[in-house]
């Protein structure tokens, strides 16, 4: 048609438009170009925003994050002391605590150095010690998930219940008395040739208890691990330790800074 071979000598250039067509491309390379080097230098702008926004936020989360590290070499240092050759084995079983359990690893080593310390100051044996405590650290992430409530609080009841206190546990429908605890630990072979139970024969005959009325919830924090409640749990558990690792590097550096300003501090403070 008419209109299509106008459209195709306007394109190629062949008539007298053609000038205008080359001035109308040339124009047009330089308005791409123009706009290459704004989008050059407004990503360069950005990018230089984010960097200087992600040195002010490390800055602002140094101390979280230094702070994190201390407490897991704390934990690591009490878990240890506690369980002594089985420290490795709950050191490892704490690497995967945040995916597993909703629980940073310094959460988890914390709470199990805790009951550790229970267990072994009432006469347990370590290697007994470390599976009670272990098994008592990631119940709490079930009750928790099961009861909708947070872990540590989880983890204060069940210590409660450990040590005799009732009332903790009844909101978690663990109704444990002396009573019942001294019959399960006749039924658990733990009294002496008179009867009598010993305080570490409670906790164990408790122990058992808790276990036994806690099987609904048991495995919950698992069956609903994608439900939103959990994986928040996991992500901040994740991002705790997170921080631990990156504070790992940064502590031998405080350390030195703090016991720098300890030193000039005081004898400044003796001399005033």
């Amino acid at each position: 048609s008419k209109l299509a071979n106008e459209v195709i000598i306007f394109i190629r250039g062949k008539d007298e438009t053609g000038p205008a067509f080359d001035s109308a491309k040339r124009s047009a390379s330089g308005l791409k170009s123009h706009l290459l080097d704004v989008g050059k230098t407004a990503a360069g702008f950005l990018a230089a925003n984010v960097v200087g926004s992600g040195i002010k936020l490390f800055g602002s989360q140094l101390g979280s994050i230094v702070s994190n590290a201390s407490n897991l070499q704390e934990s690591m240092s009490k878990v240890n002391v506690v369980f002594g050759d089985q420290a490795k084995a709950v050191q490892d079983w704490a690497k995967g605590s945040a995916q597993n359990i909703g629980q940073s690893r310094q959460q988890a080593l914390e709470a199990a150095g805790t009951f550790g310390n229970l267990f072994t100051a009432m006469g347990l044996g370590r290697t007994e010690s470390a599976g009670l405590s272990t098994n008592l650290v990631e119940l709490a992430s079930d009750l928790a998930s099961f009861n909708n409530i947070a872990i540590d609080e989880a983890l204060i009841k069940l210590r409660a219940g450990l040590v005799g206190e009732a009332e903790p546990l009844r909101s978690l429908g663990v109704n444990i008395n002396e009573a019942a605890v001294k019959t399960k630990a006749l039924e658990m072979g733990l009294a002496d040739a008179n009867g009598e139970v010993s305080m570490a024969s409670k906790v164990q005959a408790r122990y058992a208890l808790i276990l036994e009325q806690t099987a609904n919830a048991q495995g919950d924090f698992e069956r609903t691990s994608d439900g939103l409640a959990n994986q928040q749990r996991i992500l901040k558990a994740a991002t705790d330790d997170l921080k631990a690792g990156i504070g790992q590097a940064l502590l031998p550096v405080m350390v030195a800074v703090t016991k720098i300003l300890v030193a000039n501090v005081i004898p400044a403070v003796e001399s005033a």
